[in-house]
């Protein structure tokens, strides 16, 4: 009997052991995510005259994984492309010109906003650093539009020929259906480069082929491994 016992006691002292390698594997990171990059759509657009004047969209991003391989996210794009009139005003040196200097004043302003709620669900293991996920979602585009601006015209004696001052101001909103592909690699505990790539369609407009839209950004994931 006495031979039996360190047998029996190693036996005893392996059980923890076993029961810690045979436990799940810890989640890659925490459950809630915010992420900020690039946004661009046919309605979401780089604009701007010059590298220098360049505008784009930026996205803002929080999600929440609801599941091991399924993941809830809204975002916010924002962008606001401006036009100068001030960049129309011309000067005629031409030898009897009736109109001689052209000038404009005033700005358009387009302020866009896309919202959207995507479900994201991952085609891979959740341990793995490189994922590809399937996105299925609803996005709402709306733009508020003011423009306002002055025109005079000077003449070859130096007079006003012409002068006039105009405004205008809308509204714009549409409701999309999006769906589409994403990669997303994890690098260090918290931080993921993240790239979409989407298919915009229009409610009751099936017919017309949808549009295009993709983002890239970061994502930093709250928390670590439970």
């Amino acid at each position: 009997m006495q031979k039996r016992y360190p047998a029996l006691a190693a036996l005893l002292l392996a059980c923890p052991c076993l029961a810690l390698a045979q436990r799940p594997a810890p989640p890659a990171g925490g459950r809630l995510y915010v992420g900020l990059g690039t946004y661009l759509s046919n309605f979401q657009s780089i604009s701007g005259n010059s590298f220098s004047g360049l505008k784009v969209p930026v996205q803002f991003t929080a999600g929440y994984q609801l599941r091991p391989r399924l993941a809830l996210q809204v975002g916010v794009a924002y962008n606001r492309p401006t036009f100068d009139y001030s960049t129309l005003n011309t000067t005629d040196t031409t030898p009897g010109a009736l109109l001689v200097t052209q000038r404009y004043e005033g700005q358009s302003i387009w302020r866009r906003t896309t919202l959207s709620v995507q479900a994201r669900y991952s085609l891979r293991q959740p341990t793995r650093r490189l994922q590809v996920e399937l996105l299925a979602g609803y996005a709402q585009e709306r733009e508020v539009y003011t423009s306002y601006h002055s025109y005079t015209a000077i003449d070859n004696t130096n007079s006003v020929y012409v002068s006039s001052y105009s405004t205008d101001n809308h509204t714009y909103s549409l409701n999309t259906f999006t769906a589409g592909l994403s990669t997303r690699y994890r690098f260090g505990a918290h931080f993921e480069a993240v790239a979409d790539g989407l298919l915009v369609g229009v409610p009751n407009h099936w017919s017309s082929p949808p549009g295009l839209a993709g983002s890239l950004g970061l994502r930093y994931r709250f928390g670590g491994q439970q």
